[in-house]
């Protein structure tokens, strides 16, 4: 019998896990329903689990089951072209088969930030189809589809976020047919290209808003249209799949993944990693810079925001914490989270 819950699959290795749970809390934090996440996991460490499992501490309504995949032996024999793609993109074809009981879920990447409730996507009907998807905003991919003998009709899907009707896959050997294609073809952009080719004007073609990136952004500024616009102005999943945010502070839509990133136990693993290749920046209006000996051997990192100032000491153990007020001055010397030291002065 399936469960009335929302099935949500990711895929990731270890490298990926702090934005397993970056996508995970946004989902969580805009969704009433229960969600059962299965992560397709090719080598996340305990460690990185409980981090990801920390996430119990601000949601209820979610499980999360990890299902081991053999990488090498499922697809070590796999063409990879992208240097920035693993070979557990193609995990994507296992789905189906793995839970048998499920009959329609959801597969999303884990470079993306969800805005809106996730049932809306998970009741979205098929009807006569067996996949839904969303068309990339671009006309660069027309050569491409040639190259792979696609009709020019067709509107060439991002796989980022699917909707996947399992029981068809099952009943039809969907994913025999996905691999069986896949060492034929050696394709270009992996999976993306083979799931383009098996339901090549064939599949349920879903709203621009639900896999909004900056690459429609920028094409919609030379080729506009009014619906991916209205997507741009209100996204409701923002994927950066091109330009990474936890690289690029200045990505479009980067202070969404910032603002759920912060919800993790991996924020200050992010934000200090970040902030190995800065010297100053500027997080939901909060300045933070960056101050080293010789320019070279970390100092000391200052935090200001309207009301506050907090000062570390070689970026990270926290060491002054200055906070203001209309009637006075808080003054804390502090080592890690334990006050050694007060002074408050009222303002005149």
């Amino acid at each position: 019998m399936e469960t009335k819950n929302i099935p949500v699959f990711l895929a990731s290795d270890n490298n990926y896990a702090p934005f397993v749970a970056t996508t995970i809390a946004s989902i969580l934090d805009n969704t009433k329903s229960f969600v059962d996440f299965y992560v397709l996991d090719s080598g996340i460490s305990e460690d990185n689990k409980n981090k990801i499992a920390d996430l119990k501490n601000d949601f209820s309504n979610f499980s999360i089951e990890y299902i081991e995949i053999d990488i090498e032996k499922q697809f070590g024999h796999f063409p990879l072209f992208q240097k920035e793609h693993t070979l557990n993109v193609f995990s994507r074809y296992l789905i189906p088969q793995l839970k048998p009981n499920l009959k329609k879920v959801l597969y999303m990447d884990v470079d993306i930030i969800v805005r809106g409730d996730i049932s809306e996507l998970s009741n979205i009907s098929l009807e006569n189809y067996h996949l839904g998807a969303i068309p990339e905003y671009t006309d660069v991919l027309e050569d491409h589809k040639k190259e792979l003998n696609i009709l020019s009709a067709h509107k060439y899907f991002n796989a980022g976020i699917l909707i996947i009707d399992c029981e068809y896959f099952r009943n039809n050997n969907l994913t025999e047919l996905l691999i069986k294609k896949t060492l034929e073809i050696k394709p270009k952009f992996q999976d993306q290209d083979i799931l383009n080719i098996v339901f090549q004007n064939n599949y349920k073609v879903l709203d621009y808003k639900y896999n909004v990136s900056w690459y429609m952004s920028e094409f919609n500024k030379k080729n506009p249209n009014k619906d991916a616009r209205k997507a741009i102005d209100k996204p409701f999943i923002i994927h950066y799949s091109t330009f990474k945010p936890w690289k690029e502070m200045d990505v479009v839509f980067a202070e969404y993944f910032w603002r759920y990133a912060k919800k993790t136990s991996f924020y200050e693993f992010l934000f200090l990693a970040y902030m190995d290749t800065r010297d100053k920046i500027i997080v939901d209006k909060i300045e933070i810079k960056k101050i080293k000996i010789f320019g070279v051997i970390p100092f000391l990192l200052t935090e200001n925001a309207v009301n506050y100032k907090k000062i570390y000491l070689f970026n990270i153990v926290p060491f002054l914490k200055i906070k203001k007020s209309k009637e006075s001055t808080d003054i804390c010397l502090i080592s890690w989270k334990l006050v050694i030291f007060r002074i408050k002065t009222r303002n005149i």
